[in-house]
């Protein structure tokens, strides 16, 4: 009991001096109410064992950000205009969904060119590049971030039939 006391008087000491501490080292990935502590207009999406996904606003999208509780590491899954393109005639430009955590892993769908591709269907144009969907997977442990594989509607003619799809797989989860 002594030592417990003893050691967060100490821990305590060190934080006020201005020295960093394990404890202290992870005060950014704490949830207070539905947000994180310090990070400006963020709103917590998910909680899951040490993991922790939020987002923040911003003026043009909203940044989607996954951290460890453990070791204090912050990973960008990807942007979202959702909210910022809610007055637009054609939607968003690009959005992330389907937020699945396991473990230290995230997975994330996140699509791009549906405003494109509303905005080519609606005149009828017969050939229009459709949405591409890609699974972005996420380490967050280990602060890696990388693309498992990407679908791409690549010719839809104006009614939305699609005339070819184009699947990529990844063979290396890069870090970017």
């Amino acid at each position: 009991m002594r030592r417990a006391l003893a050691g967060c008087v100490v821990a305590g000491a060190l934080s006020f001096a201005g020295w960093s501490t394990p404890a202290a080292a992870a005060v950014r990935c704490v949830v207070r109410g539905h947000a994180i502590p310090g990070v400006a207009h963020s709103r917590v999406v998910s909680i899951s064992g040490e993991v922790v996904v939020y987002r923040t606003r911003g003026p043009r999208a909203d940044g989607f950000w996954a951290c460890s509780r453990r070791g204090n590491r912050f990973v960008l899954v990807g942007r979202d205009d959702t909210y910022q393109s809610a007055e637009e005639e054609y939607g968003p430009t690009t959005t992330l969904s389907q937020f699945h955590v396991a473990g230290n892993w995230l997975v994330v769908t996140h699509e791009t060119g549906a405003d494109e591709f509303a905005g080519c269907t609606k005149y009828a144009i017969s050939a229009c590049p459709g949405p591409v969907d890609s699974l972005v997977v996420v380490n967050v442990a280990r602060g890696l971030r990388g693309q498992l594989a990407t679908i791409i509607t690549d010719q839809t003619n104006a009614s939305g039939k699609v005339s070819r799809l184009t699947a990529h797989v990844e063979p290396d989860l890069g870090v970017t």
